[in-house]
C-alpha cells in the first residue's frame, strides 16, 4: 500500500515534471533581464544621435524636438532605456509563448496524475497558476506603456533642462515634475 501511495504522490509527479522540463524547455528570464540591462548600460557610450534615431522609429511624433545639447538630457536617458526594452521584445515574447506551451503540455499530462491535477486546480483557484502569471506580465507591460505615453509629451517639451531636486527647496523641482504639478 505504501508503494502505491509513493508511486501516485511522489514518483509519477516527479517523472512528469522531468518530462515537461525536457520536452518543453523555457529560456531563462534572467538572460533576458541581463541583455536588457546591458543594452541600457551601454547606452551611456552610444552617440546620442544614434540613440535618438532608434527612439524616433517608435515615436515619430517627437522627431522635431530640440537637438540634445550638453552631456545629459532626459529625453536621451529615456530613449536609451526604451532602446533596452526594444532589444529584448522578441525574447520576451518567446519567453511568454514558451511558458504557455509548457502550461499546455502540463494540462495534457494532468490526466496521468491526480496530485498534479489537484495542484493545478488549487493554483488556478488561488490565482497563482501560469495563465494568471502571463496575464500579470501583459498587464504590467500595458501599464508601463501607458506611463510612457503619459509622460513622453511632458518630456518632449521640457527635457532639455535637467534640474536636481533638493529637499526643502521648491525652486529645484524638476521641470517635468513642475509641469505635472501645474496640471
Amino acid at each position: 500500500m505504501l508503494s502505491v501511495w509513493l508511486l501516485l504522490t511522489i514518483i509519477i509527479p516527479a517523472l512528469l515534471n522531468v518530462y515537461v522540463f525536457i520536452r518543453q524547455p523555457v529560456p531563462q528570464a534572467l538572460a533576458l533581464t541581463i541583455k536588457q540591462r546591458e543594452v541600457v548600460h551601454s547606452g551611456w557610450d552610444k552617440p546620442k544621435r544614434e540613440t535618438m534615431e532608434a527612439f524616433f522609429v517608435r515615436y515619430q511624433q517627437y522627431r522635431d524636438t530640440a537637438e540634445i545639447q550638453g552631456r545629459f538630457a532626459w529625453k536621451w536617458y529615456y530613449a536609451f532605456h526604451l532602446r533596452g526594452d526594444m532589444a529584448v521584445e522578441n525574447l520576451a515574447k518567446e519567453y511568454q509563448s514558451s511558458l504557455k506551451a509548457r502550461h499546455d503540455l502540463v494540462q495534457h499530462l494532468n490526466v496521468l496524475s491526480v496530485p498534479v491535477n489537484v495542484q493545478g486546480i488549487f493554483n488556478a483557484m488561488a490565482g497563482s497558476d501560469l495563465p494568471s502569471y502571463l496575464q500579470f506580465l501583459q498587464s504590467a507591460t500595458r501599464y508601463h506603456d501607458a506611463l510612457r505615453e503619459f509622460y513622453y509629451p511632458f518630456c518632449s517639451t521640457r527635457w532639455a533642462s535637467p534640474t536636481l531636486i533638493t529637499p526643502g527647496n521648491p525652486n529645484t523641482v524638476s521641470p517635468v515634475l513642475q509641469t505635472c504639478l501645474r496640471r
